[in-house]
């Protein structure tokens, strides 16, 4: 069992930086040498910012973000190190997301702010981000789901802590810290317990918005209309 655990670590592991490669090759292939646009840019990543206010667009899909309980979106770039914040609404600030390492932070929801594509591992890549980050706000929301690498995260951190932390990649669960939360188990979420798939149950993209949904601001924004605002897009 030992054997099998380090092995799933081992395969996690690679999985993730595998996504990461991929991301960070891809950005880097988004303009040529010269500054020409490649073809195969998606449109809505090239299009200019506007800070005309409108409402949330749903997000998530191929996407890692945060979920901070926080009321100052300029406390939450500080503590992260974003720099260089531009006003953009929802509809252009979130098609930046994730696209040459810009993040979309959004205004304050229900008592939460959003940074969009950022990943877990993003984080990791500065020594002391993620302990600044979960020691400087009360609760703290990691989410990503990537469905080509089959990876697939959701972790909580209350008061500095981590309550629930579950990482799965293709090989099957690699991670799974602290007791299912009660949102989790009315969602069913204790069938994703198991270390490998043969059972038949693994979680997928649509589980990760659930959970997201469940513990504090839907990013697919289906039940609850919000008033138009304008977020900031940042490096």
């Amino acid at each position: 069992m030992a054997l099998l655990l380090i092995l799933a670590v081992l395969l996690a592991l690679m999985g993730r930086w595998l996504v990461k490669w991929g991301r960070e090759t891809a950005e880097k292939q988004y303009r040529a040498d010269d500054g020409a646009v490649l073809p195969h840019i998606p449109e809505m990543a090239l299009t200019p910012l506007d800070d005309t206010p409108d409402g949330p667009v749903p997000f998530g899909y191929k996407m890692g973000w945060l979920a901070v309980k926080c009321e100052d979106p300029h406390r939450l770039m500080e503590v992260l190190g974003l720099r260089d914040p531009q006003p953009a609404n929802w509809t252009t600030g979130l098609a930046r997301a994730g696209y040459q390492g810009r993040v979309f932070v959004s205004p304050a929801l229900d008592g939460y702010v959003l940074a969009v594509g950022l990943w877990a591992d993003d984080l990791e890549d500065v020594p002391g981000r993620t302990e600044r980050l979960v020691d400087t706000f009360s609760e703290v929301q990691f989410f990503g789901t990537h469905r080509i690498s089959d990876y697939h995260y959701w972790t909580k951190y209350v008061d500095g802590k981590v309550v629930r932390d579950y990482i799965y990649q293709d090989a099957g669960v690699v991670w799974d810290e602290g007791d299912l939360t009660p949102e989790e188990l009315a969602l069913g979420f204790e069938r994703f317990s198991g270390m490998d798939r043969e059972s038949g149950w693994f979680p997928g993209e649509e589980d990760v918005l659930d959970i997201a949904a469940a513990w504090g601001v839907d990013p697919r924004f289906q039940k609850k209309a919000y008033p138009p605002s304008v977020g900031w897009v940042c490096d």
